[in-house]
């Protein structure tokens, strides 16, 4: 009975049927729900985008433009300014 409470409580995490029968099998469960929450938090952050979106649009009563988000990688910028006196 203990068995069929913990698969219940993975799936009520969205583990898949897959993830649960590892970890049944053995595998560190440590691992797999850390790989779930990374995977959550990254839904989260997309979610948090969207949802950001929206809420411009619905304050700004329309949006004239198409937002696209970029991840690019990391780099070191360079910024200059220079005033020209004529």
């Amino acid at each position: 009975m203990e068995s069929a409470a913990k698969i219940k409580a993975y799936r009520q995490l969205g583990l898949s049927i897959d993830e649960i029968r590892e970890i049944i099998s053995g595998k560190d469960a440590r691992d797999i729900l850390a790989g779930k929450a990374k995977a959550l938090q990254t839904q989260k952050d997309d979610i948090d985008v969207r949802l950001s979106i929206i809420n411009h649009i619905l304050e700004d009563d329309g949006m004239k433009y198409q937002v696209a988000e970029k991840i690019i990688p990391a780099a070191i910028v360079c910024y200059t300014e220079a005033v020209f006196l004529s």
